[in-house]
């Protein structure tokens, strides 16, 4: 009975030093983070990010459920049935060099991406990426659809690839048999009739001081985005490069296909048609991930 007693006394005492263990972690991935995205030596934020890799796996392996939803510069999306969430922030190694660091907790397991932006870069239309071929990417928004019956996963996401130019993507996650998740996927079409011909995903590819929009519109039921033109470059040493000029672009599903639709409006607007601002701080009120700023 003393025993019982002791062991009851003993395990509120453990609990409450595990919480406040996951609560010092919480605090260690927010404080890395900070200094991640704010730092003004790139020295600070490369080892800063050594020091949030360690803290933000070390957490999550003890505690797959971890809150850290009020932590901003790390970009947290989960689908309405709550069944896994992508974490992705972004590491500034130089002016003109950004690595990607991305994990996905699905059923009580974390799942590291290794961002191999670089090697995928030449055929990464028609690619398909798994946690090990990864285009490391901040993602922005999730859109559960359905394809010949299957539950995919329609993601946004922006890379800062160089001084000159961006990349916004939009492209499948699905997850294989054995949980692993797959990235890219046949069923983007520009010709319904040549199925053979699909790319795996949406790629923008566009100057560094042009506004580009890539997000999907509810009230259209479609994919909408920026038609792009050629032109040379305003930024010193920058060449040719790819602009936005108003028009608009579009793919919708239709039997499980997104199918391109080369002109989406007659009109042509100063801003895209979109359900709310994305990557936009032009006022202040929010942050690049669409968190309400202090």
């Amino acid at each position: 009975m003393l025993r019982i007693s002791i062991l009851a006394m003993f395990i509120p005492f453990t609990l409450s030093i595990h919480a406040q263990e996951q609560s010092s972690l919480v605090d260690d991935v927010a404080f890395y983070a900070d200094v991640v995205a704010n730092a003004l030596e790139y020295s600070s934020k490369t080892r800063a990010n050594d020091m949030l890799v360690e803290s933000f796996e070390q957490l999550f392996k003890e505690n797959p459920e971890a809150d850290i939803s009020e932590i901003n510069w790390i970009s947290q999306i989960t689908p309405s049935d709550s069944s896994f969430t992508i974490y992705t922030w972004e590491l500034a190694e130089s002016v003109d060099d950004h690595s990607y660091y991305g994990y996905i907790v699905r059923d009580n397991k974390l799942i590291k991406l290794s961002d191999e932006a670089e090697a995928m870069y030449d055929d990464f239309s028609y690619l398909i990426g798994d946690k090990d071929l990864w285009f490391g990417q901040i993602y922005y928004r999730l859109l559960p659809f359905k394809s010949q019956g299957e539950l995919l996963y329609l993601l946004f996401g922006y890379n800062a690839f160089d001084k000159y130019e961006n990349i916004k993507i939009a492209e499948v996650l699905e997850f294989k048999e054995d949980g692993s998740p797959a990235f890219g996927k046949p069923l983007f079409l520009e010709d319904p009739s040549n199925v053979r011909n699909a790319k795996q995903r949406i790629v923008l590819q566009y100057s560094d001081d042009s506004r580009v929009n890539l997000n999907y519109n509810p009230g259209l039921e479609s994919i909408v985005f920026d038609h792009l033109i050629r032109r040379e470059g305003q930024l010193a040493g920058q060449g040719a490069t790819m602009i936005a000029d108003g028009s608009y672009e579009g793919y919708s599903l239709e039997e499980g296909y997104w199918i391109y639709n080369e002109k989406l409006f007659n009109h042509v607007y100063e801003e895209a048609p979109r359900p709310n601002p994305v990557f936009d701080d032009q006022k202040g009120k929010k942050d690049i991930f669409g968190k309400s700023k202090n």
